[in-house]
C-alpha cells in the first residue's frame, strides 16, 4: 500500500471554541471511526495554534537559534493531519473529501516518498514491502538495447542493488502523479552526476511497471532538426518527454 499525507488547513486566527460546534465534532467522529473501520488509517494528529509554534533554525558554528512562533509568515497553517495507508491516489482524494466536508476547511494530500526516500538513506529493505507481484521493470542501460527484469524478485533485486550503494547520492527532482501512474525526475552522484526519469505504475499500492531513461554520462552529440550536431546539453526535456511516448506505445 502507499502513504498519503491529508492535512487540514485553518487560517492563522482559527479559534476552534468560535469556529467548532458538536454537529462538526460529531462528522469528525465519524469519520475517524470510517477510517479505522476501512483499516486505512496509520496516524491522526491535531496540532496546537501556531502562535505556540518554536521554530528551531541553524546558526552559525554549530549553534541553533529558537524563536516562538511559526517559522515562516503565512495566511493559513496545518491544524491537523492523518497518515492514511491506500492503494491509489483516487482514494487518497475521496477520503480528502470526506474530510473536508466533516472540517469545513481546506485538505491537502500529499504522496509520503517511500520508495524516493529508500534510495536517499540507501535502506534496501523498505523496498519490500513496495514492489508487486509481475512487476517489470526496464533500464536504458546498458546501452544499446538496455536490460528488462521481469517478476517481482528480479525487480527487487535490481533496485536493491541501487539503494545499497553507500557512495550513491540520490535525489528525486521532481514528481508527479496522476491515476495509477506517476513520473519521477531524478539525479544521482556517484562520482559523475547522471540524471534520468522513470515512469512508473502503482496497482494495490505497490509497484508493478518501471521503466527508466538514463541520459548516459558519455552522451554522444545529437542532431537537431535540421541534422546539425548538437550538444547534449541542448538536449531538451519536451524531447526526453516524447521519446517516453515513443517507448509506452
Amino acid at each position: 500500500m502507499t502513504r498519503y499525507l491529508v492535512t487540514i488547513h485553518h487560517p492563522d486566527d482559527y479559534n476552534p471554541a468560535v469556529a467548532e460546534d458538536e454537529a462538526m465534532h460529531r462528522d469528525i467522529d465519524v469519520l475517524n471511526d470510517e477510517m479505522v473501520a476501512a483499516s486505512v488509517r496509520v496516524f491522526v494528529g491535531g496540532l496546537e495554534p501556531v502562535g505556540r509554534a518554536k521554530s528551531v533554525r541553524n546558526q552559525p558554528k554549530g549553534e541553533v537559534l529558537v524563536t516562538d512562533g511559526s517559522y515562516i509568515e503565512t495566511k493559513e497553517h496545518i491544524g491537523g493531519f492523518w497518515v492514511l495507508d491506500l492503494a491509489t491516489l483516487d482514494e487518497a482524494l475521496a477520503w480528502a473529501r470526506k474530510a473536508a466536508i466533516a472540517y469545513r476547511a481546506p485538505v491537502e494530500v500529499r504522496f509520503m516518498e517511500r520508495f524516493n526516500s529508500a534510495f536517499v538513506a540507501h535502506r534496501r529493505q523498505d523496498l519490500d514491502e513496495l514492489i508487486g507481484e509481475g512487476c517489470v521493470l526496464e533500464n536504458t542501460a546498458p546501452a544499446p538495447d538496455g536490460a528488462r527484469y521481469e517478476g517481482r524478485e528480479a525487480c527487487l533485486g535490481f533496485w536493491k542493488e541501487v539503494a545499497s550503494s553507500a557512495s550513491l547520492m540520490f535525489e528525486a527532482e521532481e514528481i508527479w502523479a496522476s491515476g495509477d501512474r506517476g513520473i519521477v525526475r531524478w539525479s544521482e552522484r556517484e562520482g559523475d552526476r547522471v540524471r534520468g526519469v522513470n515512469i512508473m505504475r502503482v496497482r494495490d499500492g505497490k509497484i508493478v511497471e518501471g521503466m527508466g531513461h538514463v541520459r548516459d554520462r558519455e552522451m554522444p552529440e545529437t542532431l537537431d532538426l535540421a541534422g546539425a550536431p548538437r550538444a547534449p546539453s541542448d538536449v531538451t526535456r519536451l524531447e526526453l518527454a516524447a521519446g517516453w511516448r515513443t517507448r509506452l506505445t
